[in-house]
């Protein structure tokens, strides 16, 4: 099957679940990603990757679908964002469609005329801790690790020589098992599950790549090269990206590997590195 089959049946399915959201207003990550699984199968054609990946994190990168808390047990559920629409340049923007069958990006003429509540991307990344402040506020744990975890590789679970490295571990080999990640200092420290923080293990992850010695960003005369946006980058960083330069959205430049933003400030940069640290921003390169 090509890409274009591919993302059919992607954009199918995300708007499906829009649909579903709107129905009944709140539903589990779980229920969310059965369901996405049951509608697959009438499908005859396959998607190749990971479902839960494909539809549902990009709904969550960009604003589509939002999270919320249930007071009585304190756990995540999912539900749709308000219409979302993005100022560009000459007071255009870019509106954000949940339909029935897709999601869609237009274009609009006139951002005034909107009713909206747009917060700043400078203002989302001013407001955010780093992500070594955020690690450092989970649980501290004194498991005994088996497992080095490999979150992208075809066999996620490694036994682990020497668990004294800042890397992501688990004391059993299932997908199920607890994470847990250690971080520089050689504190361990148990990453929440997605019951309870969507983007713990994107935070590990990220914190993990620069200590590692593995930028997030690049930084050229043209602006801002995003290699981990659809891989470990939080979410609320990539929804301060896209508010940054929302033609992204657009012209197909968010779904390429490596993630372009065109309007990106040093301001932005200095909030990056603080939240990511100095070494998350590489050198300037041509492209």
């Amino acid at each position: 099957m090509n890409n274009g089959g591919q993302m059919d049946i992607i954009t199918s399915l995300q708007g499906t679940i829009a649909k579903y959201l709107s129905v009944v207003q709140f539903a589990s990550w779980h229920v969310l990603k059965r369901n996405i699984e049951n509608i697959y199968m009438r499908f005859p054609e396959k998607v190749e990757k990971n479902l839960e990946y494909q539809v549902l994190y990009p709904l969550l990168r960009y604003g589509i679908i939002e999270v919320a808390r249930r007071p009585e047990s304190d756990r995540l559920v999912y539900c749709l964002g308000q219409d979302l629409i993005l100022r560009t340049e000459n007071n255009g923007g870019v509106k954000i469609i949940p339909s029935e069958n897709s999601i869609e990006c237009i274009q609009i003429t006139n951002f005034e005329t909107a009713e909206i509540n747009r917060e700043d991307s400078l203002a989302v990344l001013e407001r955010l801790p780093s992500m070594y402040a955020v690690i450092t506020n989970w649980d501290k744990s004194e498991t005994e690790m088996r497992y080095v975890y490999k979150r992208f590789s075809e066999n996620h679970f490694r036994t682990a020589r020497d668990t004294s490295y800042p890397d992501i571990y688990t004391s059993g080999d299932r997908v199920y098992s607890s994470k847990y990640v250690r971080v520089k200092n050689g504190t361990l420290y148990r990453i929440p599950e997605k019951e309870d923080n969507i983007d713990g293990l994107n935070i590990a992850s990220s914190y993990l790549e620069i200590i590692k010695g593995y930028p997030l960003f690049f930084v050229n005369r043209n602006g801002l090269t995003c290699k981990t946006f659809h891989g470990t980058l939080p979410f609320v960083i990539c929804r301060a990206l896209i508010l940054c330069d929302p033609m992204l959205l657009i012209d197909g430049r968010v779904r390429n590997k490596h993630v372009h933003i065109h309007k990106i400030t040093d301001a932005h940069i200095k909030e990056l590195k603080r939240i990511f640290g100095e070494k998350a921003v590489g050198e300037a390169r041509s492209e």
